[in-house]
């Protein structure tokens, strides 16, 4: 079915929790079209769709020049907001990194821990438990809003971990993320496996969590960064690690180096020497987010590359059978300047599937005074679909964060938006498309 493209103009600024936005044309309904923090210095990280279709639950971090507070907002089906927990811990410079699901009855958030906004590295490295509601697991069952924070990672002088994403698997918890040796040195990718029956979220505990093991053995001080943990594509590949390394441009066309996509697949949980198929190409090419296709099978990588000092889209779709089988990738460029793109941004945000198993992809126009976005819909093999776009023009309302597909093609966005005041509050949005 061929949709027309509706532009959504926003020109006016609501003071409300959990406001409501211009409707939706009705073509596009079962929807809603929200903000939640309003007049906060709030910012949108994360959230998940709730394994019932009752609601969803959003992750945010409440900054001042001094603090941060960490947010968990729930969201019933339709909307409207009906729990919000601000995390509050005095004298701590908390933020939210990374939720997921727990055994479809609670999630785990992924926690840095500084002591001041000017703070590049975090201090810990930390996790809290919350159930679908948002709550958080409370051992004092304080009076004031509370958590029980486990820590994975003390930083020293010598060694400084920034975990990015992790992965929850039976009985162990995966974590993944940047090292260095000085707080300004360069970074190399690292990985620590936790063993989650050692994290007791209902004693309290200042204690750190002891690490299975910590890997590679040998660190690549390469500039790793935009690191992301998933499941391996087959029962026997345990999970994938992939991200970004600087490594010298081999064609040398270019001063300094090129940004290399990295795709690590693991077989074993303790294994040192993952394979490593082909993936992007020697054009800047830098990694945003991924899909593993629910029915074909396939992986589609999303990003940016940088050609002619243009940043443009990239779309790779790339088939993988086994540690010792891969097929050909397909790497399909949108260039601004020279590609009819429809309605693509050269920003790449996120990416996802509908229910027909066409590609949903977010992007964005960073402008001086403004963020547009677009959702474009992709053939499975990776070809935008005419006319299937949704475009948001703006005053700096849409910077999408995240994308989730829901069955019917109901797509929900979780974005951040910037009032032209500068006060700013997370958006969500489940629109059919």
């Amino acid at each position: 079915m061929i949709k027309k493209s509706y532009i959504y103009l926003i020109l006016w600024i609501p003071i409300a929790f959990a406001c409501q936005l211009d409707p939706l044309p009705e073509d596009l309904k079962p929807g809603f079209n929200k903000l939640y923090a309003v007049s906060q210095n709030v910012e949108a990280i994360d959230f998940i769709c709730k394994p019932d279709q009752s609601g969803y639950l959003i992750l945010a971090n409440i900054k001042t020049d001094d603090d941060s507070d960490i947010v968990l907002i729930n969201v019933n089906e339709s909307g409207i907001q009906t729990d919000f927990h601000r995390i509050t811990n005095s004298g701590f410079y908390d933020e939210g990194v990374k939720m997921k699901l727990l055994e479809q009855e609670a999630v785990l958030v992924l926690t840095h821990r500084k002591n001041s906004a000017q703070q590049e590295n975090p201090e810990m490295n930390m996790l809290i438990k919350a159930d679908l509601n948002g709550k958080p697991v409370d051992v004092n069952e304080s009076d004031t809003t509370d958590a029980e924070f486990k820590i994975l990672q003390k930083n020293t002088s010598s060694e400084i971990i920034s975990f990015n994403d992790f992965l929850v698997i039976p009985n162990y918890l995966i974590c993944v993320g940047s090292i260095r040796n000085s707080p300004t040195s360069n970074t190399s990718k690292v990985t620590e496996i936790f063993e989650l029956n050692d994290i007791n979220f209902n004693e309290s505990s200042n204690d750190e969590i002891q690490r299975v093991q910590q890997k590679p053995a040998v660190l690549n001080y390469s500039g790793s960064h935009y690191l992301k943990i998933l499941p391996g594509n087959t029962p026997n590949e345990v999970y994938s690690v992939i991200g970004q390394e600087n490594n010298e441009n081999p064609e040398g066309t270019i001063q300094g180096p090129s940004l290399n996509i990295t795709w690590e697949i693991y077989t074993d949980l303790l294994s040192t020497a993952p394979a490593r198929p082909s993936l992007g190409s020697d054009k800047n090419d830098r990694f945003a987010d991924y899909l593993r296709h629910s029915t074909n099978e396939k992986n589609y990588f999303l990003g940016n590359y940088n050609e002619a000092n243009n940043d443009s889209i990239f779309l790779i779709s790339k088939e993988y059978i086994n540690s010792q089988q891969e097929k050909p990738q397909k790497i399909l460029n949108f260039r601004k300047d020279t590609t009819d793109t429809f309605g693509i941004g050269n920003i790449a945000a996120s990416i996802s599937e509908d229910s027909d198993g066409n590609i949903i992809v977010a992007t964005l126009d960073e402008m001086e005074s403004n963020t547009d976005a677009y959702l474009q819909k992709f053939s499975q093999e990776g070809n935008p679909i005419k006319n299937e776009k949704i475009e948001f023009k703006s005053t700096g309302f849409h910077n999408i964060k995240k994308i989730e597909s829901e069955p019917n093609n109901v797509m929900v966005i979780l974005s951040q938006k910037t009032f032209e005041n500068n006060s700013t509050a997370i958006g969500l949005m489940k629109i059919k498309f």
